[in-house]
């Protein structure tokens, strides 16, 4: 099977020559949760700045817990990205495919693939989510604008991936389709839900978004 491209040793130039393509090597799924984990990545660093820079020990303790999580969160969510994308290839060359089976029978399972692995991502995202309220007791006050943009580009990614995953679940046949719309609104409404607890303490006063 064509190779599938390793997301996280390419150039950010080499990840968009490769997106830009008319006939690109990469998924908007894989894209997504990419940027998803980009987003922890900015939580992980508000939280290790603020680490730095507190001496007390109850706060450090907190931070140090948190970052742990976050780090492992990261590693699953990253997973799910690669994943992404061999269903892709799974699909796109499914006679050259590793897997078993007939052109038919790969498809078929590549394209179940391309639902539940990014459904799989919003559910970490959601994860993500729910840890923020209590990082922003203990985030240094000139690093809160940084989790707050981490907020806003979980939110949008989770609501992109979650979007993907509709145009997926409506290549399915018909019959196939009323079990895997009740999982998509089932994971909207949990991330509905992390968005407003965590908007609480993230929104800024006043704001419109």
């Amino acid at each position: 099977m064509k190779d599938t491209p390793d997301i996280w040793s390419l150039s950010l130039k080499e990840l968009t020559d490769i997106t830009t393509k008319n006939r690109p090597d990469i998924t908007g799924g894989s894209l997504v949760i990419t940027s998803a984990c980009l987003a922890v990545a900015l939580v992980r660093m508000s939280l290790e700045v603020s680490r730095k820079t507190t001496s007390e020990t109850e706060p450090r303790k907190h931070l140090s817990e948190e970052i742990a999580i976050l780090r492992k969160i990261q590693k699953r969510l990253s997973k799910t990205a690669e994943e992404d994308l061999a269903a892709f290839n799974a699909y796109r060359y499914p006679s050259i495919s590793k897997k078993n089976g007939n052109k038919q029978e790969i498809q078929r399972q590549a394209l179940v693939d391309a639902i539940k692995i990014p459904l799989a991502s919003v559910l970490i995202i959601v994860e993500v989510l729910l840890i923020l309220p209590g990082c922003v007791t203990y985030c240094k006050p000139h690093m809160l604008s940084d989790l707050r943009a981490a907020f806003f580009m979980l939110g949008g990614a989770a609501q992109g991936i979650l979007s993907l995953v509709e145009s997926n679940v409506g290549l399915l046949p018909e019959e196939q389709q009323a079990g895997y719309s009740e999982q998509v609104a089932t994971q909207s409404k949990r991330l509905l839900d992390a968005l407003t607890e965590a908007g609480i303490y993230l929104r800024p006063s006043g704001s419109n978004f």
